[in-house]
């Protein structure tokens, strides 16, 4: 495949986080739409193999994130990168919790004083417990009743995910949507419409352009979460990969300048 973008020597940094609930998943399944990516905009992508609950319960997922963040950062020549051209933190549902948990984490730590994140993008993400939904959202985070017994995700089966990984349901690394949302990059996210997650989405999208943070939102209505590993052939399939590498275009184009 023949890309539009010129070759260089170094490339900005995109650190993915793979979804599976905290307890399921590894870097084998989206390894193949990640090298897409990294030929098609010229990127380097680390695939992180964080630990997994129950045996490795929260917040050591997190502490694996962000350490295989710095590690990169630390070692630019091994992965070809210069941070300067874009730092983007990514992930899928539980891997989108995590991308943000890394985001807010890295906002607050001097070790990325020089390497500032510079984008999310967030697909399906998981962002609040849901014993710790704010009251004030009680008419706006409903979809986990809603859609409790959705295809592909049920509602029961997204508490089973936070049970197994132990975070107290209040803390900022287990709920961000808690969280002050300021000073965070760029963010684009993917929502779908048949999704006990649903509103974690839309809300977090919310909260964060309320904050003043640039955000881009594309929503597939009628269709549950990872529709489109299940049924990739379908339209809305489609779209959503199309719309992730416009997001991943836009989320480079809105970087801060060094």
């Amino acid at each position: 495949m023949k890309s539009d973008v010129e070759p260089k020597s170094v490339f900005p940094l995109l650190v993915y986080f793979h979804g599976g609930g905290f307890i399921t998943g590894s870097i084998e399944e989206n390894d193949f739409r990640l090298q897409m990516l990294c030929v098609e905009h010229q990127i380097s992508i680390l695939n992180v193999d964080y630990r997994l609950a129950p045996e490795y319960p929260f917040p050591v997922p997190m502490d694996d994130c962000m350490a295989a963040m710095k590690w990169a950062i630390a070692n630019p020549s091994l992965l070809s990168t210069d941070v300067r051209k874009g730092l983007i933190v990514m992930g899928t549902s539980a891997g989108a919790q995590l991308a943000t948990v890394t985001a807010l984490r890295a906002r607050d730590d001097g070790f990325f004083a020089e390497a500032r994140l510079t984008g999310q993008i967030l697909q399906i993400p998981m962002t609040c417990h849901p014993d710790a939904y704010p009251e004030k959202y009680s008419d706006q985070l409903l979809s986990l009743q809603q859609n409790a017994n959705a295809p592909k995700l049920t509602a029961r089966e997204v508490r089973f995910a936070w049970k197994l990984l132990k975070g107290p349901p209040s803390d900022l690394y287990t709920s961000p949507l808690l969280a002050p949302l300021h000073r965070l990059p760029p963010t684009f996210l993917q929502v779908t419409g048949l999704d006990p997650l649903r509103d974690d989405g839309l809300v977090y999208e919310r909260l964060l352009r309320e904050a003043g943070v640039k955000t881009m939102l594309q929503i597939y209505p009628g269709v549950p979460h990872t529709f489109e590993i299940t049924y990739p052939e379908i339209a809305a399939a489609k779209k959503y990969k199309e719309d992730l590498d416009e997001g991943l275009r836009w989320v480079l184009r809105n970087r801060e300048q060094p």
